[in-house]
Formats: C-alpha cells, structure tokens, sequence
C-alpha cells in the first residue's frame, strides 16, 4: 500500500513520549443506515505498535467488513518499457549525494542507480525503516488484516494494488522529485519516521497535518496521491456500502488535512464524531525546533 512515510519529513525533532494515555486517531461517521469506524494507520510499524484499544476492537466486532486500501495479496504488473534510470536523471549534485547514501546504506550501487527515480527513493526509504527495525509486516494494517483474518471478518479494499503500482510507474517525471526530497532530507529521516509513528501513537492531529503538508511540494504528486485518493474512496464508502457497519483502516494522512476523507464525508452530510481523544506528540514538525 502506498507509504506516506516515503517521501522524507524535513526538521522533525524527536523526543520520548511522556504521556501514558496515547490514543490513535479513531472517528465514527453516520449517516442514514450506515456506520463508518475510520482509522488512521501507518505502514510499517514493530511488534510494540498496538493499535487494538478497547475502542477500537469494540468497533472491528461490530463491523459487517474491514475496508482497507488495497488487498496485499494481489499480483501486479511492471511496466516493460525500461524508464529513465536515476543516474541518468539525476543532477551532479543529487547523483553525489545519493552515492555517498548508497555507500552509507550498503547496498549495490549499480542496482540503486539503474532504477528508475520512484523506485530508488522508495528502496532507499525501505531501507531506513529497516534500519530501525520498522517492518511492513508489523503495520497497523497487517495487524487489522490479521485480526480479520482470525475472526472471519471479511476484507475488501478500495482500490487495487496495481493502481497503486502505476501511481508511482505513471508519474510525470518518473518520481524524480521524489528521490531529490528524499536525498535532501535524508540526514533527518530517522527522525521524521520516529516523530511520525510518536505522532500517529498520541493521535496528534496538528503534527499529522503538518506531515502531510510536506507532501504538497509537488502539486501533481499531491493531487495524485492524497486527494484524488481520497474523493475516490469517499465515493466508494458512500455508495457501495450504503448498509452496515464498516471498519476503515487507511493512511493516516488520507484522514487529516482540509480534503482528508473525514472532511469530504462531513461535506456529504456524514455525522462525523472523533472516538479518541488526541494527545499531544513529543516532537516537533517545525524545522526551527
């Protein structure tokens, strides 16, 4: 599923967490014969990330389905045509910096320069989360999948994998802008990733935003990838499933923000109410701090 921690978060300031009652995003929207729990998740996550509050298993045992942003399991296609490898696209001074990354990280560095832009950003970001033993496998999506799965809770997804997939394939400059954000960022990844799993723990709406504000560098890659997402999905919520109760797990920053999905719901005429109760995150999305 398409990662918003990917893209690197310039000038997050880490620092330890000391409020015991954390709460994750968790909101409840209603309107007519249907109910919608809706949770903010991240991507990657480790075996201390458990999202599973009484609310919220509360909610998953009345839900008729778990709705989720794409079923994992499904097979894609890449594309055929070779794309424009990042050294071909990258500027001397972007080319050095990524090399001197690749040495850092070790990794081949014939593998990462011959791929193209959108492709190494997002190893080079697989590679970071790794490195602080943040693993897919332990997501909060996985871990509703899972909990699904254990309790026969059938699962569908908004949209498929490989739409996902040519998002990135697809993109006007092959993702180059996405690679130059995450080189220049690279010396602060470590602490925008930890500040964006604090952020997402504590439920802490204002950092979420700010994160997602970093997204909005590039117009098109905003568009694309948040809000085009998110108008499609509320139209899929809002008639495909006009019956039941459903528990929605999606990318936190698809929550938050001016168009997030809670506000084009609201705009529909969702009765919308905030489950959890935000706390504040002990880091810093201002790059002064």
């Amino acid at each position: 599923m398409i990662n918003y921690l990917r893209p690197s978060f310039t000038g997050l300031l880490l620092l330890v967490s000391l409020c015991s009652n954390a709460e994750p995003l968790l909101w409840q929207a209603d309107k007519g014969e249907q109910r919608l729990y809706l949770m903010g998740t991240i991507h990657v996550g480790d075996t201390k990330l458990d999202p599973f509050s009484r609310k919220v298993t509360e909610a998953l045992s009345q839900a008729d389905s778990l709705i989720v942003e794409t079923r994992l399991n499904e097979k894609v296609r890449f594309p055929q045509k070779p794309q424009p490898s990042a050294k071909q696209m990258l500027d001397e001074e972007h080319l050095a910096a990524l090399i001197a990354i690749i040495k850092q990280a070790s990794l081949v560095p014939s593998t990462i320069l011959s791929l193209p832009p959108w492709q190494a950003a997002l190893t080079l970001q697989q590679w970071q989360f790794q490195s602080l033993n943040y693993q897919p496998e332990f997501s909060i999506d996985m871990q509703f999948v899972r909990w699904a799965n254990t309790h026969q809770l059938p699962i569908v997804g908004l949209e498929t994998l490989q739409f996902q997939i040519d998002l990135f394939v697809t993109q006007p400059d092959h993702g180059l802008a996405m690679l130059k954000q995450t080189l220049q960022e690279w010396s602060d990844s470590e602490a925008s990733i930890r500040c964006l799993v604090e952020s997402w723990r504590m439920g802490d709406i204002k950092n979420l935003e700010a994160v997602l504000a970093t997204v909005t560098y590039n117009e098109a890659f905003y568009q694309s990838f948040i809000f085009e997402r998110n108008e499609r999905w509320v139209k899929v919520l809002s008639q495909d499933y006009p019956v039941g109760t459903y528990f929605v797990a999606v990318g936190a920053m698809h929550l938050v923000g001016e168009h997030s999905v809670i506000e084009l719901l609201r705009q529909l005429g969702y009765d919308i109410s905030l489950m959890s109760t935000p706390s504040r995150a002990h880091c810093s999305t201002s790059s002064d701090s």
